[in-house]
């Protein structure tokens, strides 16, 4: 069988360890448009190996143009699985690393350090597919700003209450070494 590298969040950080991959013995759902049953043996492997065994109900969520982002249920929890395009939802030809996904599990881990609840948080990564696992957090608890912004609703409290984060964690951050290696990202931040 084929071995993929994961990493979960847990307990004192991030474990890393390497699983025998095994096909999923249940009928799969379509999960990607156009089907693409690779993808789908993938994305269901990945929910087995974090503890997702059972998952039965696939919801796919909306936003953004560089990943594909699903609700995902199994009757016990319900979690947030996001895989990272290389070939990007737009019009143009435009592509870009799916190791990205390493980045961003990396800044929910950093920011939830300094600022506990600000982000989801990160339960498994496949960096290799750019596939996320993380905290599934409810709209009606945390509602999105941007869809706030779109409707008209305009609230100082929530600028201040974002800015106030982003500055925390930009003031534990800058000008550290470990921070900057840490996220030497820069050849996917060009690519985006």
């Amino acid at each position: 069988g084929r071995t993929s590298k994961i990493t979960r969040q847990g307990g004192g950080g991030a474990r890393q360890w390497r699983q025998r991959r095994q096909a999923p013995q249940e009928r799969l759902s379509v999960l990607t448009t156009p089907p693409n049953p690779e993808v789908e043996v993938a994305l269901r492997t990945f929910v087995a190996e974090v503890g997702l065994a059972g998952a039965q109900r696939w919801t796919p969520l909306s936003g953004g143009v560089s990943c594909n982002t699903w609700r995902v249920d199994d009757g016990a929890r319900t979690v947030c699985v996001k895989r990272a395009l290389s070939k990007l939802n737009v019009a143009d030809d435009w592509s870009a690393p799916v190791g990205r996904s390493l980045y961003e599990f990396r800044w929910f881990e950093t920011a939830r350090d300094i600022t506990p609840g600000c982000a989801p948080a990160p339960l498994a990564l496949d960096a290799e597919r750019g596939l996320l696992a993380m905290e599934f957090l409810t709209e009606a608890d945390h509602p999105l700003w941007k869809q706030q912004l779109l409707a008209g609703e305009v609230r100082v409290s929530t600028a201040e209450a974002v800015g106030g984060q982003l500055g925390t964690i930009h003031a534990a951050t800058a000008g550290r070494a470990d921070i900057a290696e840490r996220f030497a990202s820069d050849a996917i931040f060009f690519a985006l």
